[in-house]
């Protein structure tokens, strides 16, 4: 079953939240990652521009400073923000 991660708002503590309390009750670290990306793209019919980092594809990144795979609450350690190619302070 693939999960979705998110919220009804625009709130991005409450999807991180939902991203830890997935990985604390058992859902492996890669799964959380693609439940935040590449699976919400696939299910709003928009992973030909959103979702994974390919060419061609919009530039939305996230740079952690840290593994996320490792610990999923590196999510929060933002170290820089590219959108569109350009980086955002």
């Amino acid at each position: 079953v693939r999960l979705l991660v998110g919220q009804d708002g625009n709130d991005p503590d409450a999807t991180l939240a939902e991203m830890t309390h997935l990985r604390a009750r058992g859902v492996p670290p890669a799964e959380v990652l693609k439940g935040a990306t590449i699976y919400p793209a696939q299910w709003l019919g928009v992973e030909d521009r959103l979702g994974s980092i390919e060419p061609g594809k919009e530039a939305r990144i996230l740079v952690l400073d840290g593994n996320p795979l490792e610990e999923i609450e590196k999510i929060r350690s933002v170290f820089l923000v590219v959108n569109g190619g350009d980086i955002v302070e």
